[in-house]
């Protein structure tokens, strides 16, 4: 494999490609004990603003055969939110 530093622009753009299309990192909101959630509403009151506490984890992206995708996209349009095939 070539040294990323020494790649021509159009092999650094697959490389970025390929890896895109295999990890992903996936955020949610995060679960708090009441302790915790006292301290960020502390600091809420602090700052005059609000804040949002995250977790967020790596996945693998699955690949979807035609059909999948379309069955994919159909929930997505009926539903309202995006959704993204990983690997179990």
């Amino acid at each position: 494999m070539k040294k990323v530093d020494t790649m021509r622009p159009d092999d650094r753009l697959d490389l970025e490609e390929s890896f895109l299309e295999e990890a992903a990192m996936v955020c949610t909101y995060a679960s708090l004990s009441e302790e915790k959630l006292k301290e960020i509403r502390e600091l809420e009151a602090s700052l005059g603003k609000a804040l949002l506490a995250f977790s967020c984890k790596d996945v693998q992206i699955a690949e979807l055969g035609d059909e999948e995708l379309k069955k994919v996209k159909e929930l997505e349009e009926k539903l309202g939110v995006p959704l993204v095939a990983v690997r179990k």
